[in-house]
Order: C-alpha cells, then structure tokens, then sequence
C-alpha cells in the first residue's frame, strides 16, 4: 500500500500550460465531404404541409408548417377541424374533447372545446361517456362543481 502525496498529483495539468493543438483549427479530412448534407436536401421520409400521420398515442395529427421547431408543425386534427369550422384560434389554455370516447370521429358535434381545469374535473370525476349527450352533460356538471368551488373561496 502506497501513500499518495497530494502535492505531486500528476493527472492534472499545470497552470498555464498550453495543449500541443492550441491554435489550430479542425478540418474534417478524407472523404467526409462526400457524405455530408447538401444545401437544398429534402430528407426521403420528408412530409409535405396538409399531411395526417397517426401517433402512438392515437391521436392523428396535420402538419401546418415547415417552419420552427417540430413540435410547432404539428398540431392535433381535431384541433385543426375545430378551426376551420368556427374559423378561429382555440383559445389559450383550451383543449378538444371527442365526446363520444373515439379518436377518430372527427364530426364537428362530437368535438368539444374545454378548459384544462374542466377537463380535470370530467376525468377526475369520471364524467366522460361513450354517449355524446350524457359527455355534454357531464362537461355541465363539471362547470357547476368549478363555479361551486370558486363561490367558496
């Protein structure tokens, strides 16, 4: 067993000491040019602006820009519907809800905008049904179990 004296630790550079490559600059070499993107490049699996993927989550989603980060080209179909039927933006905080439970019936009537906090209660409570009217009703009893809240603060 060997004892280690602090003061000659030589793992660690000295103060001031300059590396061998100070100064220069990299440049890839060889053949690396040749694989590289070029300017103009559309991807194989690039999709065009107006296109329906599905999600894992079961949601389908449309693209509606080629701009920004991704996750600002994609918005939720049903949100699109919603859109272009009432011909305005879904207000901040909002959200839409299938009223019948099923992902893929993208009927205006069985689309409903709520907020976060009314889509809080209809979950907690389990006011969500496979029936359009009795989820209407449940969307109901949620605002009057939010307004009962406020009254009593």
């Amino acid at each position: 067993m060997t004892i280690v004296n602090k003061k000659q630790n030589k793992g660690c550079f000295p103060k001031g000491h300059r590396p061998w490559n100070y100064g220069m600059h990299w440049s890839a070499g060889g053949d690396s040019h040749k694989t590289r993107f070029k300017k103009g490049h559309i991807p194989k699996q690039y999709k065009s602006i107006g296109s329906i993927r599905n999600a894992k989550d079961g949601y389908m989603y449309i693209k509606v820009s080629d701009e920004g980060p991704r996750y600002n080209r994609w918005i939720p179909y049903q949100k699109y519907i919603w859109q272009k039927h009432y011909q305005k933006e879904l207000p901040e905080g909002m959200i839409i809800l299938f009223l019948d439970g099923n992902k893929k019936n993208f009927d205006i009537k069985n689309l409903a905008a709520v907020t976060r906090a009314e889509s809080m209660y209809i979950n907690h409570m389990g006011l969500h049904f496979d029936n359009t009217a009795l989820s209407k009703t449940g969307m109901l009893i949620a605002r009057v179990m939010m307004k009962v809240k406020e009254k009593r603060k």
